[in-house]
């Protein structure tokens, strides 16, 4: 029986490539999405930084599994959120990550 859920959300644990001198080291993330409709997905400008943070906060409910460099756990917030936006790795990681698990959905449909 297929549920239909008013506000479909979903958690994934998300890989961030953070670029490190010679090359990246894979972290990872635990984000929960909120899925858009295809028309939603289309109306963001993803060419452009602006259009693709707007996207990101539109699809991102929270993240979670976030530490300092001291390894104190972060607690998530707007402010963070919007900081951690400002990274290009970071931003195009939370894409990818939601853009796969709607792929992921489709296959499986």
């Amino acid at each position: 029986m297929f549920k239909i859920a008013k506000t479909p959300r979903f958690t994934h644990v998300v890989p961030i490539k953070v670029p490190v001198d010679g090359g990246f080291d894979e972290q990872t993330i635990r984000a929960t999405f909120e899925v858009i409709t295809d028309d939603e997905f289309a109306s963001f400008d993803t060419m452009t930084a602006e259009g693709l943070k707007d996207l990101v906060r539109k699809i991102l409910v929270r993240l979670d599994d976030m530490v300092d460099e001291q390894g104190k756990p972060l607690p998530y917030s707007d402010d963070l959120r919007d900081q951690l936006l400002e990274l290009p790795y970071m931003r195009l990681g939370l894409l990818r990550g939601y853009q796969s698990a709607m792929i992921g959905a489709k296959a499986g449909n």
